[in-house]
């Protein structure tokens, strides 16, 4: 997501598939230097590539990320 971008509530949503899922946020302080999103894609995809849930990423450079566990409720 861009800057500038906000998440609308009900833009996220958990689907059925039975694997964890977690959201993580990562800012940078400064538009013009922080990483592109096919940067911070590949990043992501590097992290989760471990067996490790949630994945705990080594720090992007020029940035912070907070990673949250998104809980599925059973019906």
């Amino acid at each position: 997501m861009g800057p500038g971008r906000w998440v609308l509530p009900g833009s996220l949503e958990l689907d059925a598939a039975p694997e964890q899922e977690a959201l993580v946020v990562v800012l940078a302080s400064d538009a013009r230097s922080a990483p592109t999103p096919e940067t911070v894609q590949r990043w992501l995809e590097h992290s989760a590539r471990g067996t490790d849930f949630p994945p705990s990423p080594t720090p992007l450079p020029g940035t912070r990320h907070a990673v949250r566990v998104l809980p599925k409720e059973s019906p």
